[in-house]
């Protein structure tokens, strides 16, 4: 999405959490809602704050869904609407 960054990261404790961090760029001290999962298959973690929705999508996830609801990827597994 124009204006953020996203970040993903894995809990180092468990091994098995992922967490998906948005990042204003003009304002990179204040992120916005962090979305974290233990999914493994498909749609791994959606985000939904000011900022708009993300999802983190597993490597072999069928997007074709995303596409037909309007979403869009801007980055491998990464998908914005």
């Amino acid at each position: 999405m124009d204006g953020i960054d996203y970040y993903v990261g894995e809990e180092a404790a468990s091994r098995g959490i992922v967490c998906l961090v948005p990042v204003p760029r003009d304002q990179p001290d204040e992120s916005g809602g962090v979305a974290c999962s233990t999914e493994s298959r498909g749609m791994i973690v959606t985000l939904d704050d000011v900022n708009g929705e993300a999802a983190l999508v597993a490597d072999d996830a069928d997007t074709e869904p995303l596409a037909e609801e309007g979403w869009t990827e801007v980055s491998q597994n990464l998908w914005v609407r």
